[in-house]
């Protein structure tokens, strides 16, 4: 018993802690497994809720359910859907290689769409139009971001860092947002321009080299 414990790992050294007597250890392992029952649903709940998210992006312009599927079966909700699914088996320790690295790659063919699984995106991301678009492994993204084509999130070249991303940010066609830095939310990147300094949230960042402005949540609330 004592060795089939410790096959388990971590959760299994709990056994070894328990007195002597096999029931004991029998009733901790059987609690063991409905905790682990637990939280493998939670993590599936998150992952529909994440999911949802992502759709509910797709329907604010138009409620249509023309949209909708217009939205489903476009390449950016096709690239992030696939991110998604890997990112799930990558969190939870599942290998999918080589699988994964055949998928990623006929994704990023057929898309224009690099998003590594190692890359940390929160609900809701909603990507435009095709293709051009490269995302650092190490970057993160927050909540209710939106990125358009063009859009290349990454280090400078194999030092640097890779940029963190705030909640609720646009990244305009073409911007280039590049070394570790930190972008506030509510934050918009205008069209084609080259980030290398942090951004404070609410603010506008347009130009090569990007100039900060003030004003990007005063722009979300006119638009609206």
């Amino acid at each position: 018993m004592d060795y089939q414990a410790r096959e388990l790992g971590p959760l299994g050294g709990r056994l070894l802690n328990v007195g002597s007597s096999r029931g004991k250890k029998l009733a901790l392992l059987w609690r063991i497994g409905f905790e682990e029952v637990d939280t493998i649903k939670a993590c599936s709940t998150y992952f529909w809720s994440t999911i949802r998210s992502d759709v509910g992006r797709l329907r604010e312009e138009d409620p249509s359910f023309r949209a909708l599927i217009r939205g489903l079966l476009s390449q950016g909700f096709l690239a992030l859907l696939g991110y998604r699914i890997f990112r799930w088996f990558l969190e939870r320790h599942i290998p999918t290689q080589p699988f994964r690295f055949l998928i990623e790659r006929f994704i990023e063919i057929t898309t224009g769409i690099s998003i590594p699984a190692q890359v940390q995106i929160g609900k809701g991301l909603r990507i435009h139009h095709f293709g051009g678009i490269v995302i650092h492994s190490d970057v993160v993204i927050g909540a209710g971001c939106t990125i358009y084509q063009g859009v290349t999130l990454g280090d400078l070249g194999g030092w640097g860092g890779a940029p963190q991303i705030g909640n609720q940010v646009l990244i305009g066609a073409g911007a280039k947002v590049l070394g570790g830095i930190t972008v506030g939310d509510y934050c918009r990147i205008g069209a084609n321009a080259v980030v290398r300094t942090s951004v404070p949230a609410g603010c506008l960042a347009v130009g090569i080299p990007a100039v900060i402005k003030p004003g990007a949540v005063l722009i979300q609330q006119n638009s609206v």
